[in-house]
Formats: C-alpha cells, sequence, structure tokens
C-alpha cells in the first residue's frame, strides 16, 4: 500500500509513474516504474508495463480485399468508419489539399507564438505549460522534450485495453480531424498516424484512468506508440499471427520511423474525444446489425404466434406521426407478405380454440413502437458522429482572421458530453429491445402464451 493507505501497485503503464492525489489535493506520493506490477500469480498476470499476456483482438483480418480512403478533414461519413472497423486491409491517405492546408496553418502558427516583436501571445500546450502550471512559459528550445513529458504524463492507465479496432478507427479519425489544420501540426504527425495503420500497427490503448476529460489516457499513450517512446503495438499481417511487443521493437520490425514531435504537437493528440467517437461508432454498428435482426426475429415470432395483423396496419402508425415506427412498420409488413400463418385458417389448424382473439398482448403489439424507438436512437447517435469525425476537437484551436492572420484560440471543443449523452439513449434502447425479445421469447416457451405452440419447443416429448 502507498502513502495514507492508497495502493501503489497495478497503477502503471508503460514506464509512466503515476501521482497519488490524497484527500487533501495534494501529491503524497510518487510510484516507480515496475515491470508486471500486478501482484497476481504469474499465470494470471496481464499487464500493459511489458507488453506480457495482453489480450488485444486483432485490428484487421489476415486476408480480403484492401479498402482505400482519402482524409480531406471534411468528408469522412459513417459508412468509410464502418469500412475502418470491418476491411480486412486499408490504405488510408491525406489529400494533397489537406496536406498544403495544414502547411500553411503550421507555418503561420509557429510563426506567431515564436515572434519576437511585439511579444508573442501566451498559448497553452505551445509555448506555455499546462494544468495549474499553465503560466509557466516553455522555450522553443524546450519545446520538443515537452511535448514528450506530456504524453509520459498523461499515458497512465490500465486494463482493460480497446480493442483493436477500435483503436484503429481511432487513428484514422484523429488523421481526418486533424487534417482540417485548425489543430496546427505538420502534416507528418497524421500522415505516422495512418502509416501504422496501412502496415497493419495498432497501438494498444488502455481504457481506465481517470485523468482530466476526454481521451487524454489512451490517446497519450497512443502518442507514445507512434513516437516509439513508450507503450505497447499489435502488429497484424497477412498470413502471420498478431503480434504484441513494446512499440519501439514493433515500429523497427515492421520499418516504420518513428515521429519526431514539434512545438505544440502533443495536445493535438491526445486533446479530444477521439477515442470516445470510434468507440460510438463501433456501437452504432453492432446496435444497427441487432436492430435489424430484431425486426427480422420480430416477423418470425409473429408467424409463430400467428399474431394479428392489425397491430401492423398503417393507418394506427401514421396517426403516430413517427417516422422511425412507420419505417419500422413497413419493414415487417414487407417481411410478411403473403404469410399464411397470420390467418384464422391456420389458427384454427393449430389450435381449434384459437378463435376469439380480440387483440394479442402489450410485448407484441408494442413491439413496433420499441423498435422504432430503438432506430430514433440509432439515427441520433449517427447524426451526432457525422460532424464529430469532421471536426477540429481539441485545445487551443487556429483560426486565420479577415486579414489573413491567424489566432489561437483557447476553448473546449475536446468535451465529449454530446457523444456521451448519445450513448446513453441508445444503451437505453438497446436496452428496451432486449427486455422486448425476453418476454417475447417467454411468450413463446409458454404453450398458454403461445396459444398451444408445442412443447417440444421446450424440450418436452412431441405427443
Amino acid at each position: 500500500m502507498g502513502t495514507r493507505g492508497l495502493p501503489v501497485k497495478g497503477l502503471v503503464a508503460g514506464g509512466t509513474a503515476l501521482l497519488l492525489v490524497g484527500g487533501g489535493g495534494g501529491v503524497v506520493a510518487a510510484a516507480e516504474p515496475r515491470p508486471g506490477v500486478r501482484e497476481q500469480g504469474p499465470a494470471q498476470r496481464r499487464t500493459i508495463a511489458d507488453c506480457k499476456n495482453v489480450s488485444v483482438d486483432p485490428a484487421r483480418l489476415p486476408d480480403g480485399p484492401e479498402v482505400s480512403l482519402r482524409l480531406d478533414g471534411k468528408s469522412l461519413t459513417v459508412e468509410k468508419a464502418f469500412k475502418v472497423l470491418t476491411a480486412p486491409r486499408l490504405r488510408v491517405s491525406l489529400t494533397p489539399e489537406a496536406v498544403q492546408t495544414m502547411r500553411e496553418y503550421r507555418r503561420d502558427a509557429v510563426a506567431l507564438v515564436t515572434r519576437q516583436n511585439p511579444p508573442p501571445p501566451r498559448v497553452y500546450g505551445w509555448n506555455q505549460a499546462l494544468g495549474p502550471l499553465k503560466d509557466k512559459p516553455i522555450s522553443p528550445e524546450e519545446s520538443k522534450d515537452f511535448q514528450n513529458r506530456v504524453l509520459a504524463s498523461h499515458g497512465v492507465a490500465t486494463e482493460p485495453v480497446l480493442p483493436g479496432r477500435i483503436a484503429r478507427l481511432a487513428l484514422v479519425i484523429r488523421a481526418n480531424q486533424m487534417a482540417r489544420g485548425h489543430m496546427g501540426v505538420r502534416p507528418e504527425l497524421p500522415g505516422k498516424f495512418l502509416e501504422l495503420v496501412n502496415n497493419g500497427v495498432t497501438p494498444v490503448m488502455p481504457q481506465v484512468g481517470s485523468l482530466g476529460s476526454g481521451d487524454l489516457q489512451p490517446m497519450a499513450v497512443a502518442g507514445q506508440v507512434v513516437t516509439g517512446a513508450g507503450g505497447c503495438a499489435s502488429w497484424t499481417r497477412p498470413g502471420h499471427p498478431m503480434r504484441v511487443a513494446g512499440a519501439a521493437e514493433i515500429l523497427r520490425d515492421a520499418g516504420i520511423a518513428p515521429a519526431e514531435l514539434e512545438m505544440g504537437e502533443a495536445l493535438p493528440i491526445m486533446s479530444g474525444s477521439t477515442v470516445v467517437a470510434a468507440s460510438a461508432l463501433e456501437a452504432l454498428h453492432r446496435g444497427e446489425a441487432q436492430a435489424d435482426l430484431a425486426e427480422g426475429a420480430f416477423a418470425l415470432f409473429m408467424e409463430a404466434l400467428r399474431a394479428e395483423a392489425g397491430s401492423l396496419d398503417t393507418r394506427t402508425h401514421d396517426e403516430r406521426q413517427i417516422p422511425e415506427q412507420k419505417e419500422v412498420v413497413a419493414r415487417l409488413r414487407a417481411l410478411l407478405d403473403g404469410s399464411e400463418f397470420m390467418t384464422d385458417r391456420t389458427r384454427r389448424r393449430f389450435n381449434p380454440e384459437d378463435t376469439h382473439r380480440v387483440q394479442d398482448a402489450v410485448s407484441v403489439r408494442a413491439a413496433p413502437h420499441i423498435l422504432a424507438s430503438l432506430r430514433q436512437n440509432l439515427n441520433h447517435a449517427e447524426k451526432v458522429l457525422a460532424p464529430e469525425m469532421n471536426a477540429s476537437t481539441s485545445n487551443p484551436l487556429i483560426f486565420r482572421k479577415k486579414d489573413g492572420q491567424v489566432e489561437f484560440v483557447m476553448g473546449g471543443n475536446w468535451d465529449g458530453a454530446v457523444l456521451g449523452h448519445s450513448l446513453d439513449a441508445l444503451n437505453a434502447g438497446l436496452v428496451d429491445a432486449g427486455v422486448l425479445s425476453q418476454e417475447l421469447s417467454a411468450r413463446l416457451l409458454s404453450s398458454r402464451w403461445s396459444y398451444g405452440c408445442p412443447p417440444i419447443w421446450l424440450g418436452a416429448r412431441w405427443v
């Protein structure tokens, strides 16, 4: 145990010491980096401190067609993001126009913060330090070392790690956001992100940490991987098993030169909600597939139950005036078009006593509405994510004034509240759909509630 009873072991990742904060807010201890920090048996130990026994999903499949993408900072779509998640191989590059835009913003931003007369503006993370030390100036001579120290001090997190497909998408999204030019980085930095992606190298990005908000910790670790200064990376090649090792070793073996950061380039790597966006896109991708399956399964359920078709009458759903509800009903009607199961003749065939239905149970009649709510939440998440991928989500940002000169603006574009709230709503929709599935499944497993469906569905002997 550490000072004041706080645990020290198990809190170090990538060789970075973690400062422990006591109840009064003061720094009370500093943990020394140690390999294999977890207090577990040798067979159970998993740690990203030494890159051993780390469970990482492959970033891509070993074989398959290559998908090409061009990033310009303004046209990355949700559909293209889905391809990044699922494509066997990727070839991603920046457009020449984006490269030129970045070079111009970078040139003018550096000139502004390094000018001698008049004195340059004080800019967070460029010529000023961070956090409580934001009033401490950073000289141009100290700047390069400062960038690496920023990544090291923020790259403190631990397992579980993000799936490789999410980490890969985070790199692509961040490169696209940088391509807008307003973060002020050289095009070589997002180009290095894409070099990793194109060669099957993916940072092992930990999920658990408690430093500030946004993506500070996982993206700081990604920055350490890109620079070869620390962290772990996975390497996947066609015909070869995935390999996980220290970033410097993986970069060397993959023939990738480590990035060298310059003034103001550490914050644009980690200040943002890019990992949140990538995770949200992966959830959206899975959620849309689950919604498709839920609608198909419900159509099959209606046939199995010989349900009343009246609950899908378009007049009822048109009256509610919810677009997603009308769309769900239209798809269900198309799936059930021509079905003989939902007729009085078939009901009597299965159960001669099934002749006096007035209406089906609430869970059956309300299913289109519940599935429509899920679709509405999926649509909202997509509307939030589409602009997020093509926005400058960092601090500070650089803008060009009417006179052609640039200025720095400090703000909070890194905040992920809008993304988080959309994910809360999506989770609620998925839970509702799951509860509906449970209720409908229970109805099928009861001969009484299913109007005499055969007990063989329960595993009983058919008689």
